[in-house]
């Protein structure tokens, strides 16, 4: 009896632990596309390259989905056999982001890999990364005593250390998307190598052979970032500074710029709290070039009906038997933000304006006697007409 219940107590436990070491298919997906590896990754590509079409991990597997973000650069091209990167090379690096998405049953996870397509070059001889300026030769009022530029100067060390490191150019635009910094500079035979670094997390360097590659992380604030370029000439050593402001994450600022869009339309967009004939709204509010656009509806389409001519809505009137309360939603959009508003109306009626006098006639009961002259719905009622109480309430 002890040993069988050992036995219980014994499979117990191991069906306890190996319950604790199942994943779940978030973990399962996710290792699954930490396994993917790119050996262009980080690297200058000047030709097409083959992408991996599964991945692995333990007994699991699947196939995977490519997706680049920039197609004029970089095209992903699906066959039977072969998944192939295509690439198409303009006048200067560009940094491309290649997504792999995996799949597990009902679960996904996606892995992004950073290549830098090569730009194509003036001079072959020169594999400068982009990030430099290229001299004027062309201009002789760019020579100056010790530059490089001018072959006729002997120059020493430091002169050319400082030219060099005076060529050297980062954009000073706000940025949004990951960019190339170079990892030497070369001008007139003169060469030197450049080492970068980041004062801030909004810009992550990637050090390879060939170039840096500045990956971008926006937050939900603007940040500016100081890019240290440290430049080694001969036993020289010099350093420069550059500002790059790393703009805020775009939904931040989609945020923004519909808060300043609903600001305005508070402003500008008058909804008639009461409604008599017909009358006009707005179909977009614009603030600094950026649209919002408005869209309504009404719960009484029969009462109120809105027809988009152009930038304006037509708004049409068609007055009801009785009074009224309907209900005005309007919708404003923005790229992927949307919000309703609602705005109670009332409105006016037909008997509002037929002006009546009740007459109590012996051989007709108790008549309506029209004090005014007016149409509706094709009806004429005539200033003086007297009608029996069944037929005014039918006809009007």
């Amino acid at each position: 009896m002890k040993k069988l219940m050992f036995f219980i107590v014994s499979l117990m436990f191991i069906l306890v632990l190996t319950s604790c070491n199942e994943l779940s298919d978030k973990e399962i997906v996710k290792n699954l596309a930490e396994n993917i590896t790119l050996k262009e990754e980080g690297k200058i590509v000047d030709k097409d390259f083959e992408l991996p079409r599964t991945a692995t991990y333990d007994k699991y597997a699947s196939e995977i989905d490519w997706d680049s973000s920039n197609d004029n650069l970089i095209t992903i091209i699906d066959n039977a056999t072969s998944t192939t990167a295509n690439i198409k090379r303009t006048n200067e690096d560009k940094i491309v982001s290649l997504e792999a998405e995996v799949e597990y049953k009902d679960e996904s996870f996606t892995k992004t890999f950073l290549v830098v397509v090569a730009g194509l070059y003036e001079n072959p001889d020169e594999d400068t990364p982009g990030g430099t300026e290229k001299p004027d030769d062309n201009n002789p009022s760019e020579e100056k005593p010790g530059d490089i530029d001018n072959p006729s100067q002997t120059l020493t060390p430091a002169e050319i250390a400082d030219d060099l490191l005076n060529k050297i150019n980062v954009t000073n635009a706000p940025i949004e998307l990951s960019f190339v910094l170079p990892n030497k500079i070369a001008c007139e035979g003169y060469e030197a190598t450049l080492l970068w670094l980041s004062n801030s997390k909004a810009i992550n360097l990637l050090y390879t052979d060939v170039a840096t590659i500045a990956e971008v992380n926006r937050d939900i604030t603007d940040v500016d970032v100081i890019l240290t370029c440290n430049l080694s000439y001969d036993d020289i050593l010099l350093t420069k500074n550059f500002t790059v402001k790393v703009l805020r994450k775009q939904e931040i600022i989609d945020e923004e710029v519909f808060t300043a869009i609903k600001n305005k339309m508070n402003e500008e967009l008058t909804i008639p709290s009461y409604v008599d004939s017909d009358f006009s709204l707005p179909a977009a509010i614009t603030v600094d070039g950026e649209v919002g656009t408005l869209t309504y509806e009404c719960d009484s389409s029969s009462i109120l009906d809105f027809t988009l001519n152009n930038d304006i809505y037509d708004c049409k009137f068609k007055i009801p038997d009785f009074k009224q309360t309907i209900t005005i939603v309007v919708t404003l959009n923005y790229k992927n933000l949307t919000e309703d508003y609602e705005f109670t109306v009332s409105t006016d009626s037909i008997r509002d304006y037929i002006d009546i006098a009740v007459v109590n006639r012996l051989d007709r009961g108790p008549s309506y006697q029209q004090s005014t002259s007016f149409d509706v719905d094709g009806t004429t009622y005539t200033k003086g007409d007297l009608l029996p109480m069944w037929e005014a309430l039918e006809d009007k």
